[in-house]
């Protein structure tokens, strides 16, 4: 027994003088965590604000007034309304996304003041007394969009239906726009419409992160030919009813360019996920 202890032993002792003796497998230090964000997601319910510029523009053909009350109207006049306004809005829209392909809808409300005035021409060209008042105040639009997704940024294309907020003031106000007088007759009509209308745009977001992203677009809305029955009462100059004047308009090519930016925010973004490299 005593031998077996003593070979024991020794076999112990010489397989640590064995291990000693191998070469020391050396261990690459770990180096600091490099950090890298997950891949920006455009999935999910968003919603966010928006400014920007509107320009409008249509023509007005006077299609009938009766020269009872408009004798200084002459058939086959037309005006052309440019208006400026600054825009704000809101919009909400879910996306899906596939690989780099987003699609999805949304729906977009804007308010605005894009409004022009206009005289008519008259018995002498520049001297009517007629003015119109031509004013976009809101633009609506629910559609679809599909974009391309590069790292943070979105760049996309959509396409909708619109519907627009628009007033048209007729005013026979007995005052030339250069300052006479004319026939003694006052009129004047305020009409809204809705209108219906197609929408295309582009643009292009931005993530700041997860949640947050910022974008600038552009759409073109066209709402067709709208036309307006701008009947009215007329009276004289001493307030006296002298009868329903009946006055018709045909507009041609009502459309708006919007340049806006945004910001919008993902419900459900959090902050990306860390992937550590060795």
């Amino acid at each position: 027994m005593k031998k077996l202890l003593a070979i024991a032993a020794l076999s112990l002792m010489s397989f640590c003088a064995f291990a000693a003796d191998l070469p020391k497998r050396s261990i690459a230090p770990v180096s600091p965590l490099t950090f890298v964000n997950a891949p920006i997601s455009w999935a999910g319910v968003y919603a966010g604000l928006s400014v920007g510029y509107v320009g409008t523009k249509n023509t007005i053909y006077i299609d009938y007034a009766d020269t009872r009350y408009f004798p200084d109207f002459r058939g086959g006049e037309s005006m052309r309304h440019r208006s400026r306004s600054a825009f704000g809005g809101g919009e909400i829209g879910y996306n899906l996304q596939s690989g780099s392909i987003v699609y999805g809808l949304f729906a977009a409300a804007t308010g605005m003041s894009a409004s022009d005035k206009t005289w008519s021409n008259g018995a002498c060209c520049g001297s009517g007394d007629d003015m119109f008042t031509s004013n976009l105040r809101s633009i609506n639009i629910v559609g679809g969009r599909l974009g391309f997704a590069f790292d943070r940024a979105l760049f996309y294309g959509e396409a909708g239906f619109a519907l627009g907020y628009s007033q048209m003031n007729l005013t026979d106000a007995n005052v030339r726009q250069n300052g006479s007088t004319s026939n003694d007759s006052i009129a004047s009509k305020v009409l809204s419409k809705w209108l219906p209308g197609l929408s295309l745009g582009v643009g292009m977001d931005y993530a700041l992160n997860q949640s947050w992203r910022v974008g600038v677009n552009y759409r073109y809305v066209n709402f067709g030919s709208p036309n307006w029955n701008m009947t009215t009462s007329s009276y004289s100059s001493n307030g006296t009813y002298r009868g329903e004047a009946t006055y018709l308009l045909k507009t041609r090519g009502l459309d708006a360019h919007m340049i806006g930016l945004s910001a919008k925010f993902y419900f459900g973004g959090s902050a990306a996920p860390v992937v550590a490299r060795y």
